[in-house]
């Protein structure tokens, strides 16, 4: 009975559950634990229009968009859209009610480029934002110096990059301009590559920009504006054979003077020296000595190449060109053909054919000419052509010559024509008698057939406005009149040309200021007619009735203020003041707005701080003070004066390369020499001449400099980055200058110790200059346009 009951009220419900579907989506059902729960059974409808009655959680598939839009049903918001559809390229994000959400104009993905924009839909680079940007930092790349890291979008090869650790680049359209480093550190050094241009002030390090005529100098730990010496400050005393007069300035520069102690002053000294073709003269007080200049100058070839010796040095040696038969070309057809490259080793070889095998069947057997016709017979039998002439006539004299083929025919005289071989004849109103001979020549008489030899004549000739008339007997005709009209202007008179006949001049009327129109108004009038005798004179009314309330009834000051009080009350203004300072006979002066102040007397140096040293037949004594100054005695340590007269010498013989010798008592010297390193060269003619001071040297590759090199400038234009290495042995003052015009760096380098500040020892890049000089044994220093 009990199951009976269950079964019965389990079908109640199920016939319970079908009705309520039936009417509504929510339900109420007993679990299997006998408790009541409300059950939705939500519906899933296609439609072109919303579902009436919905319950939350619905589903709606809108078939009125293609393809249907998948929409569920909420109880506050209703139908939302379960997909989400925006415009090409947008990056969706989450809006205010969570929902996805776009904005194409502020970020955009470019999906055809690869590109990412922020601000921009339209972005050119794979990332771009358009906008400033806020960040704690920006990890970048170093970049190089053709494309910085950071760089600008219409100039990407200027900007800023990193060249390397600790260093901050700035380039210019490819080219370093300016470099900050730190060598080492806590040390900051900034490297201008290029041409730096100052237009505002240059502060010391206690930010002062000192005054006119300062120099900015050292104090080991920054600089600082002083005044520029000019030689005062140092104190120059002599003793002995020399005197000093002067005040040691500019204006008054110290002169140191000497007292020839064997009363002669001319006779260590040369007094001229010339030289003429292959002699050379010194003159002192002894008189004039001359010797030749010998000169060697010889061309030798060795090997195709040309050599350049003078006075010894062989100059660098030039290969000829040799023409081997190659460079002319050999060209053949038919029944020839060439071997051979056209050189000496190989020359050129023509071989003919002989296509029909026989080498004799090209010989003429006979040859007959007929009128205009030329026939040559030979194994292959007869061939004709036709023979071509040139046929001229010319008259000369009244005699006719015919040339044929060049040769002439005997000039035969033509007959002369007296008019008779000619026939006239006439008809009409004219009639001809005579023979037409030189003796009776013809005569033409004409007829006048209406009886009057007059009705050709113009009866009368009319002219009106462009139009001439004409009238004969036979009627009046009229044409126009062509005219030429030209006005010129000189010297205020106006003229008028008409076909070429010029008016009388006409003064034009001057302009005297009353054909100018001034008015006035308010507190303004005007009297008089604007004439030069008449001017025009404005007169302004004082409205107020006082011309004296805008006058300033007092002016005031106080620290850089100025105030003027008038009717109007006061005004004020900030005054700018002048300050200058000023240094004139060691005294300071400062001048605040034209007003100087009392001089203030600097403290002088008084020589000691200036080190006189001397050696040889020079002593010294003092303490360079005012009170001890230096006293220099000179000894003559041989006891002689007057053996310093030079005696001219020059070794001649085979070996001579024209070296000149001074000679004295004391000794020898050179005075011209042809050695390799030395600027003065023998010429051709025994003259001594200054050889090239620079000679600049192209380089493509390595070189290690020579002592002949003292002087010369380097250019390395290379590709690939180069060495120059700096040997030991040269001598103290050897200098070269580099210049890279390649792209490939030029590193310094070699048995010599190279000095540079920076430690850079590289040029810093294409058109980079540096210089190398050396500066002690071994030792060199290097300056210029360098880099690591």
């Amino acid at each position: 009975m009990f199951y009976k009951n269950i079964k019965q009220f389990l079908l109640f419900s199920l016939c319970l559950f079908f009705v309520q579907i039936a009417i509504a989506q929510e339900v109420t059902v007993i679990n299997q634990k006998g408790t009541k729960i409300n059950v939705v059974n939500n519906k899933v409808t296609t439609s072109a229009t919303a579902p009436s009655n919905p319950f939350e959680g619905d589903v709606w598939y809108d078939s009125s968009t293609t393809p249907s839009t998948v929409k569920i049903y909420d109880d506050v918001s209703g139908w939302l859209i379960m997909e989400h559809k925006g415009t090409t390229g947008s990056v969706f994000f989450a809006g205010a009610n969570g929902l996805p959400t776009e904005n194409n104009s502020q970020l955009f993905w470019d999906s055809t480029n690869n590109r990412l924009g922020v601000g921009t839909n339209s972005p050119t680079n794979k990332f771009e934002v358009s906008g400033a940007i806020g960040a704690q930092g920006i990890l970048n790349s170093d970049g190089t110096e053709n494309e910085p890291a950071f760089r600008f979008k219409d100039d990407t090869n200027t900007g800023m990059y990193s060249p390397a650790a600790d260093e901050i680049g700035f380039t210019v359209g490819g080219v370093e301009a300016m470099k900050i480093d730190e060598p080492t550190t806590g040390n900051t050094v900034v490297i201008v590559n290029q041409t730096l241009e100052l237009q505002g002030k240059l502060l010391d390090k206690s930010n002062s920009a000192g005054t006119a005529g300062q120099v900015l100098s050292s104090t080991a730990t920054g600089t600082s504006w002083i005044n520029s010496a000019n030689g005062s400050e140092t104190k120059v005393t002599v003793a002995g054979i020399n005197t000093i007069s002067g005040a040691g300035t500019t204006a008054s520069p110290y002169l140191i003077t000497g007292t020839e102690v064997d009363g002669s002053i001319t006779n260590e000294i040369n007094t001229s020296v010339a030289s003429s073709v292959n002699t050379l003269t010194v003159t002192d007080s002894g008189g004039a000595k001359s010797a030749p200049i010998v000169n060697s100058n010889t061309l030798s070839i060795t090997s195709g190449a040309i050599t350049s010796t003078v006075n010894g040095v062989a100059s660098t040696a030039i290969t000829l060109p040799v023409a081997n038969g190659s460079e002319t070309k050999v060209t053949v057809a038919g029944i020839n053909s060439i071997s051979g490259a056209g050189t000496t080793a190989s020359p050129y070889l023509i071989t003919g054919t002989e296509v029909d095998g026989s080498v004799t069947n090209e010989i003429n057997t006979s040859v007959a000419s007929s009128v205009n016709t030329l026939t040559v017979t030979d194994s292959g039998g007869a061939k004709s052509a036709p023979i071509v002439n040139s046929n001229a006539l010319s008259i000369t004299s009244g005699a006719i010559t015919s040339t044929v083929n060049g040769v002439a025919s005997t000039a035969i005289t033509l007959p002369v024509a007296n008019g008779s071989e000619t026939k006239v004849t006439a008809a009409g109103i004219n009639s001809i008698s005579g023979a037409g001979t030189t003796a009776s020549p013809y005569l033409i008489t004409g007829t006048e057939v209406d009886g009057s030899v007059t009705n050709e004549i113009n009866t009368s000739v009319a002219s009106s406005v462009n139009t001439l008339t004409v009238t004969d007997s036979g009627g009046a005709k009229s044409a126009p009149i062509v005219n030429s009209n030209a006005l010129s202007i000189a010297s205020g008179a106006i003229t008028s040309t008409v076909n070429g006949v010029a008016s009388t001049a006409i003064a034009l009327p001057i302009a005297d200021g009353s054909e100018t129109k001034v008015t006035a108004a308010g507190i303004n009038a005007i009297s008089g007619a604007g004439t030069t005798a008449s001017p025009y004179l404005i007169t302004g009314t004082e409205v107020d009735g006082s011309i004296t309330n805008e006058i300033n009834t007092s002016v005031a000051s106080s620290v850089n203020t100025l105030t003027v009080t008038d009717s109007g009350g006061a005004k004020s203004a900030p005054i700018v003041n002048s300050n200058a300072l000023s240094i004139a006979s060691g005294a300071i002066t400062s001048t605040v707005n034209g007003v100087a102040s009392t001089a203030i007397a600097l403290p002088i140096a008084d020589g000691s701080e200036t080190k006189v040293t001397a050696a040889g037949i020079n002593a010294i004594s003092g303490a360079g003070t005012t009170a001890s100054p230096y006293l220099i005695t000179g000894t003559e340590i041989d006891g002689s004066v007057t053996n310093e007269l030079q005696t001219l010498s020059q070794s001649i013989g085979a070996s001579a390369t024209g070296d000149i010798t001074l000679s004295n008592s004391g000794g020898t010297a050179k005075v011209v020499s042809a050695n390799a390193n030395n600027q003065i060269t023998a010429g051709t003619d025994g003259g001594a001449y200054l050889s090239a001071v620079v000679i600049v040297v192209p380089k493509t590759a390595n070189y290690t400099l020579v002592a002949a090199d003292n002087g010369k400038v380097f250019t390395f234009n290379s590709a690939a980055a180069v060495t120059l290495t700096v040997p030991t042995g040269l001598t103290i003052g050897y200098n070269v200058s580099i210049y890279q015009t390649g792209i490939g760096n030029v590193t310094i380098a070699g048995g010599a110790t190279i000095l540079n500040r920076l430690s850079r020892f590289k040029t810093a890049g294409k058109d980079a200059g540096v210089g190398l000089i050396i500066t002690a044994t071994n030792t060199a220093h290097l300056t210029g346009d360098l880099k690591k």
